[in-house]
């Protein structure tokens, strides 16, 4: 099968110099046309990694790991229902395979250490402050192309390599982090399972007939039955795929031979196409990633790297917005703006997407903003106007 990395196979890469006229989305897609819609923007993102995403229906938040401009490592959480950043914690500790236990809430994932060869923990997590509980050490290597949750049976499924590289299908208990099985899977990706019905799906491409083909999984040993092929596609995009439980709807996005890109949603009762339309160009650096259903309302969703809307007035403005000097800085800094933002608001939020500061209908180009009573740390600064984000950057406090 041929897998289609955009544009990197660890991050989605965009332009650096296009900071102020490029931003991060939170979208809302329709996979009848793919056609998007925007939700928010997401503050201080720049990076995104590749098939971290993952949705907790409960709360109806959207979540996946992300980066800085400087490398710096998030875990962000957003409220599907607005688009709103809920909380932003600095990732210091190595999480991969992110998913929902969603009859429970509870979020899952694998914390590599460095205290084993091939050690890695099974581990749950808090999504607000990345608190994390050890459940079981498991001996891998490498996390493969499909991480999914069975909420029936609280089961974590992946597809990984085990402590000497075989390429496995585990199935996790959630409760004591006991290995239930662990076939192995070479053919298969884009796991996905559907907890309508308890089956497993996937893609597999047959490389004698040059055929995808839409597929269930057994995963207890592995078995693969093709269910349908599916035309013109040769392969799959990562960090597409995703699954709708109340329409029984696989969806992903595809390539045709021609390079012509599609975003196609499958039946899975029998692997027909219910829809594919073509992927929308987005000129680069933009780009349209990490599709999410939500199984409590159906809603598809996604992230949009693209430009940032502004009011009339400023279209045309090319200069630099705003300058912060000093930051870091463990008093005060001054903050000088642009005069298009005469009348707007500037706020200030901690990494838990609390505002802690806010400045309404400024007036000058020249602001001074106190530390006060603020602990030392990160924290996020949003201009907005007109119920518009315009700018957003970040703020270092340190202590003297």
């Amino acid at each position: 099968m041929k897998i289609k990395n955009f544009l990197s196979p660890l991050f989605l890469v965009f332009n650096c110099f296009a900071l102020f006229a490029q931003e991060e989305y939170f979208v809302q897609v329709n996979p009848s046309t793919c056609s998007y819609t925007i939700l928010d923007s997401i503050p201080i993102i720049r990076w995104i990694s590749v098939s971290t995403s993952t949705f907790d229906k409960i709360n109806r938040r959207y979540i996946f790991q992300s980066m800085d401009n400087s490398n710096n490592s998030y875990l962000c959480s957003i409220d599907a229902s607005n688009g709103s950043t809920v909380s932003i914690p600095l990732m210091t500790s190595n999480f991969g395979g992110l998913k929902f236990d969603n009859s429970t809430g509870i979020l899952y994932g694998i914390h590599w250490t460095t205290t084993l060869t091939n050690g890695a923990d099974f581990v749950s997590i808090n999504p607000a402050n990345l608190s994390y509980s050890v459940i079981r050490q498991i001996n891998l290597t490498s996390i493969g192309i499909g991480v999914t949750f069975d909420d029936i049976n609280h089961r974590y499924i992946l597809a990984a390599s085990d402590s000497i590289g075989t390429q496995c299908l585990f199935s996790i208990d959630v409760a004591t982090g006991n290995i239930i099985s662990k076939p192995p899977l070479l053919e298969v990706s884009g796991i996905q399972f559907d907890n309508s019905s308890g089956n497993l799906y996937g893609l597999r491409w047959n490389n004698s007939l040059q055929t995808e083909y839409f597929v269930s999984v057994n995963i207890t040993n592995g078995t693969i039955t093709d269910i349908n092929s599916i035309p013109l596609v040769i392969g799959i995009a990562m960090g597409y795929p995703t699954f709708d439980e109340i329409n029984r709807r696989y969806t992903f996005r595809g390539f045709d031979n021609s390079n012509n890109n599609y975003l196609l949603t499958l039946d899975a009762t029998n692997g027909q196409v219910v829809s594919n339309p073509l992927f929308p160009y987005i000129p680069p650096p933009g780009n349209l990633i990490e599709t999410e259903y939500d199984n409590s309302s159906g809603n598809l969703y996604a992230l949009h790297w693209g430009s940032i809307k502004t009011t009339t007035g400023l279209q045309n403005y090319k200069g630099e917005e705003i300058r912060i000097f000093p930051n870091p800085f463990s008093t005060q800094t001054t903050l000088e703006v642009d005069k298009n933002f005469k009348g707007a608001t500037l706020s200030v939020f901690n990494t838990f997407g609390q505002q802690v500061k806010q400045i309404k209908n400024i007036s000058g180009q020249t602001i001074t903003l106190y530390r006060d009573n603020l602990p030392s740390g990160m924290y996020i600064l949003r201009m907005t106007q007109d119920n518009k984000t315009f700018i957003t950057d970040k703020l270092v406090i340190k202590d003297n």
